[in-house]
């Protein structure tokens, strides 16, 4: 799932010597993630084009996310697919590919792996992901929670016979030693030999901002629960990763139908943010123009006070549609569990 240490995880193991592509080939640093995303632009790229060919995007997954891949409307992504993986195996002995997106598309990429499929699952706090979801796209949590399930269960379930290592965000933060010796002993399996040190050392152990303390369970559903409990056992080795059993969470047609609108406001809003930053940046250029002129008139300070007084309308407009969309997704959540 999106905000749940992947990035952290794919730098640990690339300094522990798995390769994720050529530099310039892979998503660089944001602003909500310092060091990059580890993903590669391609690849995310097809993903992307994959879930609009079904109906949806990141944040509204398809109403099948497991659908089927074989039709000759794939082909064109299919080829294209197949040729980021030889440019990925050609790049390293080790090579991995990052981007959860793959959680609801691992049926597409399976059956073009040239081996039997591998994974590192990265397990986190269902509240922190939906701290971090409100923090950068203003999720709200009935949501965060929807969306942790159904990546979480989509990728548990494409990923039922693979070899699976579940790691926890918290867990890597609370003892980066011990977790990298378990990382270690996954890829040794395998016969890959991997640089403890150096992932320890790629590890900043000041990055969880969600004290798990601050926020509840996110997901309404109770199999959501289930399922995070059931991993956690995993990640601690309590548990083996035959015994997940994942469940994705309850949808109906006027959900599914919900959540469309949603990513389609979301999308406005987006463009609304965009614009008001824009208008922000205007705003603060003109404020030092006026700083630096001498003996301002009434007139320049009217059309400043003018000008904030439209931005702080502009901003309202915003917040008040979003809080208008995540109204309505937690009474449909709400509704739909009640059942």
């Amino acid at each position: 799932m999106h905000r749940s240490g992947t990035s952290m995880v794919s730098r640990m193991l690339e300094a522990g010597g798995v390769g994720f592509g050529a530099p310039q080939s892979l998503a660089g640093p944001g602003a909500d993630n310092e060091y990059g995303y580890w993903e590669n632009l391609e690849i995310r790229r097809i993903n992307e084009e994959l879930l609009q060919c079904n109906g949806g995007n990141w944040r509204n997954p398809p109403a099948s996310p497991t659908g089927d891949f074989s039709g000759n409307e794939f082909d064109a992504l299919r080829e294209q697919a197949v040729a980021s993986l030889k440019l990925l195996s050609e790049s390293a002995t080790c090579w991995s590919m990052k981007d959860p997106r793959m959680s609801l598309l691992l049926p597409f990429w399976q059956p073009l792996l040239p081996g039997p499929s591998r994974a590192v699952l990265c397990l986190r706090h269902p509240s922190a992901v939906a701290t971090s979801l409100d923090k950068r796209n203003k999720i709200s949590p009935e949501l965060a929670g929807f969306l942790w399930q159904e990546y979480t269960a989509s990728a548990c379930g494409s990923l039922a016979d693979a070899e699976v290592l579940v790691v926890s965000y918290e867990g890597i933060l609370a003892a980066p030693q011990a977790e990298a010796q378990r990382c270690a002993r996954f890829f040794a399996s395998f016969g890959v030999r991997l640089n403890e040190e150096a992932m320890v050392d790629a590890v900043n152990r000041r990055l969880n901002h969600a004290p798990l303390q601050s926020v509840p369970f996110s997901s309404l559903d109770p199999s959501g629960l289930e399922l995070y409990q059931q991993l956690l056992a995993c990640a601690s080795d309590e548990s083996q990763w035959s015994t997940v059993s994942p469940a994705l969470p309850p949808r109906d047609a006027r959900f599914n139908a919900l959540m469309r609108e949603s990513a389609r406001l979301a999308s406005e809003l987006d463009g609304w943010v965009n614009a008001y930053e824009d208008r922000v940046q205007e705003t603060l250029a003109g404020r030092i123009a006026l700083q630096n002129l001498q003996n301002q008139n009434d007139q320049q300070e009217v059309q400043r006070l003018h000008l904030e007084t439209e931005l702080e309308a502009e901003r309202t407009r915003m917040d008040n549609l979003q809080g208008r969309l995540e109204f309505r997704l937690g009474s449909a959540l709400r509704r739909l569990l009640r059942r």
